[in-house]
């Protein structure tokens, strides 16, 4: 379970865990992992149990819990099916500063949605993945954010996000942290093919980059 891969994060400060869960069915099974006790670099742990599945916009609900007491922070989001290794969130740590989204599923945006090319550690990139990312919690608490989340569907968070950032003028690049991905059969990645295109489409195409980008260009605006 990633609270071990967690525990074994290599810090010099403490991780506070927001664990979305969209499966109420699943309760139990985290409930009674947690009462076996914390350790390692893991201090603290809250569990969010979703009536309805609401994708990856728990994200942003939970995020909300941040703001409300007073958190002004970076955030970093892992998904489900992703195995870091212990020097996932440092790497991602040390890559951020304020007004960045930066993440390991990071892509260069040409046109068309899948008209795309990977970017590498610290190459500007048009769409970052939530799961591996670090990002400022207020943009996952950002009003206008939330009002796009209205009108579209639940599992595109992760394009709104990014979308939203490059409207904020935030620096929008990849990382390089270790992490492998789990095979999932289950995984929506194939149900979001074809929405995605669609979307990015209706917000404009936003923040289109070359083939061959510079490091150090920094996007802004939308």
């Amino acid at each position: 379970m990633i609270l071990d891969e967690l525990a074994q994060q290599e810090l010099d400060c403490k991780i506070e865990l927001l664990l979305w869960n969209n499966e109420p069915g699943n309760d139990e099974l985290y409930r009674d992992i947690l009462a076996r006790g914390l350790r390692g670099a893991v201090s603290q742990v809250q569990l969010f149990s979703s009536p309805v599945n609401v994708g990856g916009a728990g994200r942003m609900l939970a995020a909300d819990a941040l703001k409300r007491k007073g958190y002004r922070g970076a955030v970093v989001m892992i998904d489900d099916d992703q195995r870091v290794a212990p020097s996932f969130v440092r790497t991602l740590r040390d890559a951020w500063s304020e007004h960045s989204y930066v993440g390991v599923w990071a892509w260069r945006i040409h046109g068309d949605y899948w008209d795309r090319s990977a970017a590498g550690a610290g190459q500007c990139a048009t769409y970052v993945g939530t799961g591996g990312s670090i990002v400022d919690v207020s943009l996952l608490t950002d009003t206008s954010l939330r009002s796009a989340l209205d009108s579209a569907d639940l599992m595109l968070e992760d394009l709104l996000l990014s979308w939203r950032a490059h409207q904020l003028g935030f620096r929008v690049i990849g990382s390089d942290a270790p992490f492998d991905f789990v095979v999932d059969e289950h995984a929506q990645w194939h149900a979001l093919a074809e929405k995605k295109p669609t979307l990015y489409a209706r917000l404009g195409r936003f923040a289109p980059l070359p083939r061959d980008g510079d490091a150090e260009h920094r996007l802004s605006g939308s």
